[in-house]
């Protein structure tokens, strides 16, 4: 499967979307005289790019920054297994609810013990990716496809 890498790939995609849908081509255009470009938005993956997305679920940007700042500092590098061997209370004073907290807990598990792998994640369909994301606790279909989009590279997902 083709991922985004590259700006150059987000620029054929967008000629590939206005040549299959020539409607779009006025509105691409007026964004594009606005933009320059449609610009490469391509985040840390992994456990850590995750974590930052459901940092930001429901969340002021500015909030959703501090909060993922304090959490960077507490669990460095912000890895599964560095976040689970971080005391849960220190994990709610840097600003994580129980519900957040409990759903990367969810997942961090399940990649220490092997049962779920990021890496595989990127390499599969975007509908089994989506329905392996979802399946933890606290995982939605925008919160899927906000990873997938923006840390796996996954083309044709758009939250």
């Amino acid at each position: 499967m083709r991922r985004i890498s590259c700006q150059a790939d987000v620029d054929a995609d967008i000629a590939l979307l206005v040549q299959q849908h020539p409607a779009l081509s006025k509105v691409l255009s007026a964004v594009l005289a606005q933009m320059q470009c449609i610009p490469l938005r391509l985040r840390e993956g992994g456990f850590a790019g995750l974590a930052h997305i459901v940092v930001a679920q429901l969340f002021s940007v500015a909030s959703a920054k501090a909060i993922s700042k304090r959490l960077d500092t507490l669990v460095s590098p912000l890895t599964a297994e560095n976040f689970l061997q971080t005391a849960k209370s220190a994990l709610l004073d840097c600003g994580l609810s129980n519900s957040k907290y409990n759903t990367l807990q969810g997942i961090a598990q399940a990649e220490v013990e092997l049962t779920f792998s990021f890496t595989m994640l990127a390499e599969q369909t975007p509908e089994a990716a989506l329905q392996q994301l979802c399946a933890f606790k606290g995982i939605g279909p925008w919160t899927a496809q906000v990873y997938l989009l923006f840390c796996a590279g996954h083309r044709d997902l758009f939250p």
